[in-house]
């Protein structure tokens, strides 16, 4: 099938689908009801999984369609109002399998802590003692000796 309704086209009397044009999947025209209308326009109202879907029906996966119902008389589309002066056509799709609600959560912590210890620190008065016996120690004419 190249759209969602041409399943519909021979199987339903008094449902007359024309293709309004060449290519494929574009929309088909569908009159249930005739062609004169009080608003002008032929086309019927279309219900997908209860909700009035006003978008081009070519729009629709027909692999997703599990059921099309047309209805064509006064009292059944009733419900809809002058809407549905030209007619129902009702679309079930399919629903997906019934399972247990499933919530994943990943959670990272981490932790940094000092690599390098704290030494003893040393006033100004300590400080020259230490820094000409580094001097001393790091010369090569102390490694002689």
């Amino acid at each position: 099938m190249t759209n969602a309704l041409s399943v519909l086209e021979g199987s339903t009397s008094g449902v007359q689908i024309q293709s309004s044009a060449g290519q494929p999947g574009s929309a088909p025209e569908i009159s249930i009801r005739g062609f004169n209308s009080i608003n002008g326009a032929n086309t019927p109202l279309y219900i997908v999984d209860g909700v009035p879907f006003a978008r081009d029906i070519s729009a629709l996966n027909s692999d997703d369609i599990e059921s099309l119902t047309v209805l064509k008389d006064a009292s059944s589309t009733s419900l809809y109002g002058s809407n549905a002066a030209n007619g129902v056509i009702i679309i079930n799709t399919k629903t997906g399998k019934s399972t247990k609600d499933k919530f994943l959560l990943n959670v990272s912590t981490g932790m940094t802590s000092r690599l390098i210890k704290d030494h003893d620190r040393v006033n100004a008065y300590d400080y020259y003692p230490l820094k000409s016996e580094t001097i001393r120690n790091s010369s090569p004419k102390a490694t002689q000796e």
